[in-house]
């Protein structure tokens, strides 16, 4: 057992230089996406924030689902 967990540890992709590498580049990623989706906020180019529809507009949808169904 102690030599098997040997030869899979052992591997390159668990060693510490392999594992910091990725670490810079999920960090540069993560600041990557912050500067982007604060400039498109500060810019005003996000996409805008959904519309909640009101029980009103639900039941409109759905006469007009009933009408759809009873044309066809």
């Amino acid at each position: 057992m102690e030599a098997f967990i040997e030869t899979v540890f052992d591997n390159r992709f668990f060693q510490l230089p392999f594992l910091e590498a990725f670490s810079y580049v999920v960090a540069f990623l993560l600041v990557g996406a912050i500067i982007v989706g604060l400039t498109r906020r500060a810019l005003g180019i996000a996409s805008p924030p959904p519309v909640a529809t009101t029980r009103e507009d639900r039941l409109s949808h759905e006469e007009e689902w009933r009408e759809w169904k009873k044309a066809a």
